[in-house]
């Protein structure tokens, strides 16, 4: 995945319609003129062969050297790090509020089968999943910031400014959990062994928490680690609805200014992130479930 990751980021100065010398004289503010760009290509190493300039970049990105931002000529890698922050508070916060209401909500509605309980948290589960996560956030905006004052409208730096975001981004992946959650809890109860359990004596509770949640939990886990990757990529509009300072609003202002070596750095770490966040979930995953773990003979079961 980063191989073929860092040979798309390359590939995405060469295939924009834009020359990227021009991009760099626009964004330095010097007249685009054939010799400038001239100068630009061999200052860029552009002027040398593909194999030749990929190789030459990889070498570089292996060192965390990402060159410089053609807006400000900071290191982008330095400038990556300092709004990296951010963004990993926003997507930690999100994902609590996963954690926290859709483990809840999951449970619930499998426990209230057929209930109106049930049809609520499946009407809201379809609703969430649904609704554009800048449009849910221009709501929350108009109503708990303009027109109740309740938080602060943009802007970050108390707890409070993180509220507002942080539930926008979780929203769609709480509704995507709980029915997922539920949905498994309701096939684990028409295993086997339940039906074992409860021929053997043992209280519905007991059941319930200590083994069927257990085995639901599974697919839950690598569905919030799944997550973790996609609120991070997801966090470049709400960031920008919210004017929060993280990756995804320097992203969007490397976007419109065509600040390439920003855009290369940001699509490769973003990778990165998130190869490392399932990596991290099938680790869970063999805590969960030892099963999964080789096993004597050199086979797997």
């Amino acid at each position: 995945m980063l191989a073929a990751a860092s040979l798309v980021t390359f590939l995405l100065v060469h295939l924009v319609p834009v020359d990227p010398a021009e991009a760099y004289l626009q964004a330095s503010k010097i007249p685009v003129t054939p010799s400038a760009v001239a100068a630009a290509r061999m200052e860029l190493g552009l002027d040398q062969p593909w194999a030749v300039q990929f190789a030459n970049w990889l070498w570089r990105v292996l060192h965390a050297d990402f060159g410089f931002s053609y807006l400000s000529r900071q290191p982008v890698w330095q400038e990556m790090m300092t709004h990296m922050p951010a963004t990993l508070e926003l997507t930690a916060a999100a994902i609590c509020w996963v954690m926290m209401l859709a483990l809840p909500i999951g449970i619930y509605t499998a426990l209230k089968r057929g209930t109106l309980a049930d049809q609520a948290g499946r009407l809201f589960a379809y609703i969430g999943a649904s609704l554009p996560s800048y449009w849910i956030g221009y709501l929350l905006l108009y109503a708990f910031a303009l027109r109740w004052n309740l938080l602060p409208v943009t802007g970050s730096g108390t707890f409070a400014h993180l509220l507002l975001p942080s539930f926008t981004l979780a929203l769609g992946h709480i509704a995507i959990v709980s029915r997922l959650l539920r949905s498994t809890l309701l096939e684990e109860l028409n295993k086997p062994y339940v039906l074992y359990a409860r021929a053997r004596g043992l209280h519905e509770r007991t059941i319930f928490w200590r083994h069927v949640l257990r085995h639901a939990l599974a697919p839950v886990v690598t569905a919030i680690g799944m997550s973790a990757g996609h609120l991070l990529a997801g966090a470049v509009l709400v960031e920008n609805v919210f004017a929060w300072p993280g990756l995804g609003r320097y992203f969007v202002t490397a976007v419109f200014s065509r600040d390439y070596p920003v855009i290369q750095c940001y699509v490769l770490l973003l990778t990165a992130m998130f190869v490392g966040a399932n990596l991290l979930v099938d680790v869970v995953q063999i805590m969960l479930n030892p099963r999964l773990h080789a096993v004597k003979g050199g086979s797997r079961r």
